[in-house]
């Protein structure tokens, strides 16, 4: 289908001119592989409708009336949540303005049964990138040992997700393997790490945050466009590009759109590797 939306040349990014029009065609370009990571997945959204310099807010729940057309209502007893599962879904989503896209790490069709395992090293704008980049390969070579395949994600912001897929299970399943991995890394590496929202006592530190998998919680889709300047996505990364010379928020919408879905020069998010 097309994305033919309303409003078409209004700005959203006002620092590239980057507009309402474009970001749909972004979605639209890229709904294969934006939905092999969220379909059946309830997810919530960050919308900017007036645009970024007007600021956004979360879209947790389905959208009344007409605006909440083309999303999957997710009965979740005390409240509602909803899903994109298809090419409508996403055209709604542009519609309403949404540019980041936050599935939750349970399996599709399930509310309690995580099937991902995240690792977010989010770290403090001083701190050397290569950092960061070495921990994602010390988390990925950790994780290996204990069977699992991961793969890395640059979020667009300035830190790096690295993402196992697992059989699903409920949180206490993971709950072991996630403490492991944390008491792993500061017993190697105690003034790099902190475990802690607080960003006095951040600096030069990376956070990291093991609560991406938690029913509930949620982390941004690979192929997501991220409210910031520039209009970054995140995207998977191979292994062997992920070092000190990465840009986590290198790759952006305008690039992307000069590329066919299928260009090869950037691993799809179905297999996560080049």
């Amino acid at each position: 289908m097309s994305f033919d939306v309303t409003s078409p040349d209004r700005v959203i990014f006002e620092d590239i001119g980057l507009t309402k029009g474009a970001l749909a065609a972004y979605f639209e370009h890229y709904a294969d592989r934006l939905l092999a990571e969220i379909a059946g997945r309830p997810v919530s959204l960050f919308r900017c409708p007036k645009g970024l310099a007007a600021g956004g807010f979360f879209q947790r729940h389905p959208p009344k009336g007409k605006m909440g057309e083309g999303f999957v209502p997710v009965d979740g007893g005390r409240y509602t949540w909803f899903r994109i599962d298809d090419a409508r879904g996403l055209f709604r989503a542009a519609q309403i303005g949404a540019i980041e896209i936050h599935p939750w790490c349970t399996a599709p069709g399930t509310l309690d049964r995580v099937d991902r395992l995240i690792v977010d090293l989010d770290p403090d704008e001083a701190l050397d990138f290569a950092v960061v980049a070495d921990t994602a390969h010390e988390v990925r070579e950790w994780l290996a040992e204990r069977g699992l395949d991961p793969w890395c994600r640059a979020t667009g912001g300035k830190g790096l997700h690295v993402v196992a897929s697992v059989e699903p299970t409920d949180w206490s399943g993971l709950a072991a393997l996630s403490d492991a991995l944390v008491a792993h890394l500061i017993a190697r590496h105690p003034e790099r790490f902190v475990t802690t929202v607080k960003k006095a006592e951040r600096h030069g530190r990376i956070l990291l945050d093991m609560g991406r998998s938690l029913p509930g919680a949620t982390a941004v889709a690979s192929w997501s466009p991220r409210a910031r300047p520039g209009a970054p996505v995140a995207h998977p990364v191979p292994w062997d590009r992920v070092d000190g010379s990465l840009d986590p928020a290198g790759l952006t919408v305008p690039a992307l759109l000069q590329r066919m879905p299928d260009d090869a020069s950037e691993p799809s998010s179905s297999s996560h590797r080049a």
